[in-house]
């Protein structure tokens, strides 16, 4: 177990207060290590890199008064008992992507959890990386399409109409295309926020599918309970859209055009149904 250290989390992000308490909960750090970045006490801010903090998790060593930071500090802290695992997460390809990943997610981990920034405390926003955030918007994009191309292929098959896979990628895409114009207008520097929220919007909606498709696998289900389903989930989505927004300070305008986009592509589909 390691002590008389400090490991800063951000309270407002429940992906570090989570794996905060699992390290102490599987006695892998002391109680009193994991302390909230945004009340930490001065002498020790003063002694850390607090703006690199805001990306990269922070280990405070209170007596050699020495920091690591990001991926350093999880491998000290889950390898610091065991120097197998440490010279295995060490090595230069593990350790490489690992750093990959790590940035991947800090990077993106305020439009996975977005919470709006209070003006009385020290916010622990991570810096904006342009390439994390294009990369975080293809890919999640890139794995709804892949979900829902395979749940569209159950719905297709009751309806007698052609699916094709490619579909859902294009209406993917074409939503973020569809938005990029009126956030400009509203708010362009809002955009890079709003475009990753909006993908993660889609991507917990596909997820939330994910129970579904795998019945569908085993027993397949009525196109009812199928469609019934669908909806549920998408006025779920247009929930978190509207809260999401207004963390960000988005007026209505933007959900309209998000709801107005799908209501577009559904009638799309309804009229190659119809001819």
């Amino acid at each position: 177990m390691l002590k008389n250290k400090n490991l800063l989390v951000d309270q407002d992000c429940p992906m570090c207060v989570f794996y905060g308490d699992t390290f102490t909960k599987t006695g892998l750090i002391s109680e009193q290590t994991v302390k909230p970045y945004q009340i930490i006490d001065t002498k020790k801010a003063d002694k850390i890199d607090m703006e690199r903090a805001k990306s990269e998790i922070a280990l405070f060593d209170n007596v050699s008064e020495e920091t690591l930071y990001g991926v350093d500090a999880l491998i000290k802290i889950v390898s610091h008992n065991n120097n197998f695992l440490n010279r295995f997460l060490k090595s230069e390809i593990i350790y490489q992507s690992l750093k990959k990943l790590y940035r991947f997610i800090s990077y993106n981990r305020k439009v996975i959890f977005p919470t709006k920034i209070k003006s009385n405390v020290r916010s622990c926003s991570p810096a904006f990386n342009i390439n994390y955030r294009l990369y975080y918007i293809i890919a999640s994009t890139l794995f709804v399409g892949l979900l829902l191309s395979v749940f569209t292929g159950f719905i297709s098959e009751n309806i007698l109409i052609n699916n094709n896979w490619s579909w859902e990628f294009a209406v993917g895409f074409g939503q973020i295309f569809w938005q990029i114009p009126v956030i400009l207008f509203v708010n362009k520097t809002k955009l890079m926020d709003y475009l990753g929220n909006m993908c993660t919007i889609s991507l917990v909606g596909s997820l939330a599918l994910l129970p579904i498709l795998i019945i569908n696998m085993i027993t397949e289900l009525s196109l009812y309970v199928n469609l019934v389903s669908f909806g549920f989930i998408t006025a779920l989505m247009f929930y978190e859209h509207i809260r999401r927004c207004n963390i960000l300070e988005l007026p209505l305008l933007i959900t309209a055009s998000w709801v107005l986009y799908r209501v577009f592509v559904l009638s799309i589909i309804l009229i190659s149904i119809i001819l």
